[in-house]
């Protein structure tokens, strides 16, 4: 079922897609991309949160 934001527009899957199949999968590339390395730059954050952690332990026991 089609929200009524979707009716006001005047053609949705072109605003979300493109006009063509290489523009469409060039936006999904875009999107999946992006997606993945907003996932890559949090583990690294965690990554270098552990370690640092690990750290700080290490120097309370010496």
């Amino acid at each position: 079922m089609a929200f009524d934001k979707d009716l006001k527009r005047k053609s949705p899957m072109t605003d979300d897609y493109g006009t063509s199949l290489e523009e469409a999968f060039k936006n999904g590339m875009e999107g999946t991309t992006a997606h993945y390395q907003a996932i890559l730059f949090m583990y690294k954050q965690l990554h270098e949160a552990v370690i640092k952690k690990h750290a700080e332990e290490l120097e309370m026991f010496d």
